[in-house]
């Protein structure tokens, strides 16, 4: 047994990388006393044991079987598992952290895809128009990404004559051909919807508002008159924009 625990001290000073000397020098001895030891000349008393075990932290049962017990093995194991467990979990913080990153990115493609597809696509005019006769005041034009609605407003003929037809067309890019719209000896109110074109391709929008025009009949006479649109509100910002100069309170 002498003999194993001088193989042991050995062993313990050489994977712990310290020489007789730096060993001797903690233990307050002499150098040759740790050689003695290690050569199993002689053995350290139970003072040294003590000291000996805290230095190279292991049991006092250790030093004297001269060998790491099984239980010290098992504990290695479970440092290592632990050790493990410990690498596992911030792989798993980080994962998580990626998947938050992720997340806002997503969220924040959609929120600019959103963005930029319903980005002014709302706009509002106000349409009005007058001849020499014949006036058009507070018409609606409406325009959304999939729909169009236009409603004239109201058609005022000096001397309260009556009318008998109107046509809403505009002309070509020629200033030639009368393209029809909509006739009607009522009100006009127009629905369009994007990807049928009944009476608008949506892409030449800005071309309609300026080349649009209105024929009124009453009596023996028919008066043209250029439709004027004003924008009144179109959604171009983030946040909803508050208006002083409105009649309600």
């Amino acid at each position: 047994m002498d003999e194993k625990i001088g193989i042991f001290i050995r062993q313990l000073r050489e994977d712990n990388h310290i020489t007789q000397q730096e060993l001797a020098n903690k233990l307050n001895i002499s150098r040759q006393v740790i050689s003695k030891w290690e050569n199993s000349i002689s053995t350290p008393d139970a003072d040294n044991i003590k000291r000996l075990a805290n230095i190279f932290n292991v049991s006092v049962s250790e030093i004297i079987l001269g060998e790491y017990s099984k239980k010290i093995n098992e504990d290695k194991k479970e440092e290592s598992i632990l050790s493990i467990y410990d690498i596992l979990k911030k792989e798993k913080k980080i994962t998580k952290i990626l998947i938050g990153i992720i997340f806002i990115i997503v969220i924040f493609s959609l929120f600019v895809s959103y963005f930029f597809s319903f980005y002014k696509s709302l706009k509002i005019y106000i349409i009005n128009g007058d001849s020499e006769n014949v006036s058009v005041r507070d018409g609606l034009f409406v325009k959304t990404r999939e729909k169009i609605y236009l409603q004239i407003g109201n058609i005022k003929i000096d001397g309260d004559k009556k009318i008998k037809k109107i046509t809403l067309y505009y002309k070509d890019k020629n200033n030639e051909d009368k393209l029809i719209i909509y006739t009607t000896s009522n009100n006009l109110l127009v629905r369009d919807i994007n990807g049928y074109n009944e009476y608008f391709d949506f892409k030449n929008m800005d071309y309609y508002l300026n080349n649009m025009y209105l024929d009124v009949e009453f009596e023996d006479v028919k008066e043209t008159l250029k439709i004027n649109f004003k924008e009144d509100y179109i959604n171009d910002s983030f946040f909803v924009r508050k208006n002083s100069n409105t009649i309600f309170p």
